[in-house]
């Protein structure tokens, strides 16, 4: 008997740990159709109001093209505390109509919704590899027409 409760409560922890992730789509806090902007931003310390700093590296012009690059990286839900941005590490910033935003990082992700920055919200994250290839294909002017960098933004 004591060993049908051992094996049964070691397939349980296996299936416990196999579950705490599983593949599905981003969840934008808006719907896709209300985005305004997209920009490649570099994030830094929390600032006094509570938000992160961030410097903008290029803003993204054709935003179908990105969104539909950005819709082919393969995404994860995961099951347990909600993941922030990192400091000092470059993120995709999703700017909507009316002015609330989303960074996106790799591993988690930040949200600002009517003036309220909350970081720690994100339940979901990407293929690091497939993640940092869509930042390079945007963020590098040599290689893409899609995005610019501020600097020669008029």
């Amino acid at each position: 008997m004591r060993k049908i409760i051992s094996y049964l409560s070691i397939a349980l922890i296996m299936v416990f740990l196999a579950s705490c992730e599983t593949e599905a789509r981003y969840k934008f806090i808006h719907d896709p159709s209300d985005i305004a902007a997209i920009e490649i931003i570099e994030v830094g310390e929390e600032n006094s109001q509570g938000s992160i700093d961030q410097t903008t590296v290029c803003v993204v012009h054709d935003i179908k093209a990105f969104m539909n690059d950005f819709t082919q990286l393969t995404c994860y839900y995961l099951y347990t505390d909600p993941v922030g941005i990192e400091k000092n590490s470059t993120v995709i910033k999703i700017i909507y109509n009316n002015n609330d935003y989303e960074l996106i990082s790799a591993s988690g992700q930040a949200r600002c919704i009517n003036g309220q920055y909350n970081n720690y919200v994100g339940y979901r994250y990407f293929d690091q590899e497939q993640y940092e290839a869509l930042i390079s294909k945007y963020s590098d002017p040599r290689r893409s027409s899609f995005g610019q960098p501020k600097s020669n933004r008029a």
